[in-house]
């Protein structure tokens, strides 16, 4: 009965960590768009849909609200409409909104000295291959974290600032990993 009662405790404890890793390891679902306006202390959010025309959300922020623009720290005001916006929690108020704003996007082929070499895509027509060129004022940002053009590896989806000219901005995201169609929400 000891025996039982242990193996009992053993069953729940395990139970209890193996819930709160999975809910340690799920990333918070967030409201992805492009920003329309800035109306008060609200956002309104042009969201895309599954097999359906794209619709406008508004979104609460308050004084509690963290602005990220451009991987920086930032304020409402420095919001502008057409900027692509992460908002989290998904629904209710903003407790956190990331913005990028529009600029020269494409995929890291590699880095050449000062210079990034970035594969664009064309509308109608093939992918081309542009040279961007940083000086030492240029900034650069994996995610959030400020990093160097040294950095920056190929397949790496990039977003340089301003779009023409020297880069003032370059801010990166890691390479997307599928994962195996056996790990839930894997590849299919």
């Amino acid at each position: 009965m000891k025996t039982l009662k242990l193996l009992l405790v053993a069953a729940v404890v395990t139970g209890m960590a193996e819930m709160a890793l999975a809910q340690a390891t799920t990333r918070p679902r967030g409201l992805l768009g492009t920003l329309v306006k800035v109306d008060g202390k609200n956002l309104v959010i042009q969201v895309r849909q599954r097999d359906a025309e794209p619709k406008e959300v508004t979104v609460a922020t308050d004084d509690k609200t963290e602005f990220v623009v451009d991987a920086e720290a930032g304020k409402l005001a420095d919001l502008k409409a057409e900027m692509r916006v992460m908002i989290t929690p998904e629904t209710g108020t903003a407790t956190k909104v990331s913005a990028r704003s529009k600029g020269l996007e494409g995929v890291v082929v590699k880095v050449d000295g000062k210079n990034l070499i970035i594969q664009v895509r064309q509308r109608d027509a093939d992918p081309k291959e542009v040279t961007v060129a940083t000086d030492e004022k240029t900034k650069v940002f994996i995610g959030e974290t400020a990093s160097k053009l040294e950095d920056l590896k190929a397949d790496m989806r990039v977003t340089v600032l301003p779009e023409t000219g020297t880069a003032a901005k370059i801010l990166a995201m890691a390479p997307r990993t599928r994962r195996p169609a056996s790990e839930p929400g894997g590849a299919r």
